[in-house]
């Protein structure tokens, strides 16, 4: 019986450097019913560009991999639009451009939703440096995904198809996408599961898409404010969701040295919710002390 489609979609931007390796670990999956599109967002007559079709040159022999350029930069999430739009499998799972997923990757979660029809997707731990992100929570975690109390990346999940036909990548985010793209999934009645497993890895040598605090407050504003109606559809603490957003803002602040906005920010937090706000801080602080992080674990 053969095995089903898997459609992995790869967005490149000025990561020319990195691609080859992602592909890589792609092409290395035990599970081989795979198709690789690769959706270049570099603008033409650039170095990115240039360098970028100088490895897809590499793997014009692959009929299983697709390289699509785009006529100009539109950024990820019109990129992974793009890729959703040429995909034939019946599982779909998203890349970044300079991510690595472990060899058994595909071939777990494809087993695990064959097996587990009631879930729309499902998503693994991830390896990040000397951590493990594994928050381990299933159903619709749509307010804990407003609140950041959990953190799910692309690279973690794999998708039904048929749970994301309605879906599309919100091209008004420059942060948060995956967020963006998960609220709404699980606003068409979609639910997620956990497979604890390590089966991927972010690496943290490309730093240059970073925000510095400014515009990290500001994206994460702008990201809040377009799920607002979630908020308001589902009854969820607006409160504690902007109190707990604040803090994190609050904290970047605080790593760039911005007092004034650190101090700002702390106000704001306090102001929504004073309880939680001291017993965030105290968590953090045990956590910092502690060395441990909420939803990490150290990888031995």
């Amino acid at each position: 019986m053969e095995k089903s489609l898997v459609s992995i979609i790869i967005p490149t931007y000025k990561r020319s450097e990195y691609i080859e390796r992602t592909i890589e670990s792609v092409l290395k999956q035990s599970y081989k019913n795979i198709e690789i599109i690769i959706v270049d967002d570099n603008n033409p007559e650039t170095y990115y560009r240039e360098e970028t079709e100088k490895i897809m040159k590499k793997y014009r022999k692959y009929k299983n991999i697709k390289y699509i350029k785009h006529e100009k930069n539109m950024n990820g999430c019109a990129a992974r639009n793009t890729g959703l739009e040429h995909a034939n499998g019946k599982y779909i799972c998203f890349l970044d451009d300079d991510d690595i997923i472990y060899p058994n990757k595909i071939k777990e979660q494809v087993e695990f939703l064959e097996s587990n029809p009631k879930y729309g997707a499902v998503y693994c731990y991830r390896k990040i440096g000397e951590w493990i992100n594994c928050p381990a929570i299933e159903g619709n975690i749509s307010e804990y995904l407003l609140s950041g109390e959990h953190i799910i990346i692309t690279i973690m999940l794999l998708f039904r198809k048929y749970s994301i036909k309605d879906c599309k990548w919100n091209i008004k985010l420059k942060r948060n996408q995956e967020a963006g793209f998960l609220l709404d999934f699980f606003d068409k009645g979609n639910t997620i599961a956990c497979l604890p497993q390590i089966l991927c890895e972010t690496y943290l040598d490309d730093r240059t898409n970073a925000l510095n605090s400014k515009k990290n407050e500001y994206e994460m504003l702008n990201y809040l404010n377009e799920y607002k109606w979630i908020i308001e559809k589902n009854g969820y603490d607006k409160e504690n969701i902007y109190c707990r957003r604040y803090f994190g803002i609050m904290l970047t602040y605080l790593k760039d040295r911005k007092l004034l906005d650190f101090i700002r920010c702390m106000c704001k937090a306090v102001s929504l919710k004073p309880f939680l706000f001291i017993k965030i801080s105290f968590n953090y602080v045990k956590d910092y002390l502690r060395k441990e992080r909420k939803d990490y674990k150290r990888y031995i």
